[in-house]
């Protein structure tokens, strides 16, 4: 039986990409080696998880693992506007505790899991803030750039963590 999916591998220990098309096409479903958080600013976009829909609007945000196959379809004439941070998991391995798992909104799921949430206004600023302090330290080469990622990164795996409890 022929692959209906695409495996992708990234190489990368963390990175935000904030992007806007109109003519983007995602043809079949995908999964890759690293861990996606996924903020959606606008919304009208429909994304797809294993046997899930989601109709996303304003503010929402998505969790994906290495294991989540998922694909995004984009309806004519919108404007398609995404955060996207990858990371991989083995980059923050030691930041966590025994009291604070910062991946277990990726790992330690129910089979009912739900991949997306809503964000309140409130929400979405604080999360927007983290966002912009993402992309700011993705490309970043100063000194401190690395330690920086990983404090940006721990700050949004609390807050997703938080948000999905």
């Amino acid at each position: 039986m022929p692959q209906r999916y695409d495996s992708l591998v990234m190489d990368t220990d963390f990175q935000t990409i904030y992007s806007v098309d109109s003519t983007y096409k995602m043809p079949r479903f995908h999964l890759h080696n690293v861990f996606e958080i996924y903020f959606s600013p606008k919304g009208g976009v429909h994304y797809f998880v294993e046997n899930k829909s989601y109709l996303l609007e304003k503010n929402d945000i998505l969790l994906f693992n290495n294991l989540d196959l998922h694909r995004v379809v984009v309806p004519p004439g919108t404007e398609y506007e995404r955060y996207v941070t990858v990371f991989d998991p083995s980059f923050i391995g030691s930041m966590g505790t025994s009291r604070t798992n910062l991946l277990e909104c990726f790992v330690n799921r129910q089979p009912d899991f739900c991949h997306h949430r809503q964000l309140e206004l409130r929400q979405a600023a604080e999360f927007g803030e983290l966002l912009e302090r993402g992309l700011r330290c993705s490309s970043s080469l100063e000194y401190g750039a690395d330690v920086r990622k990983k404090i940006v990164l721990c700050e949004m795996l609390l807050f997703v963590n938080k948000l999905y409890k």
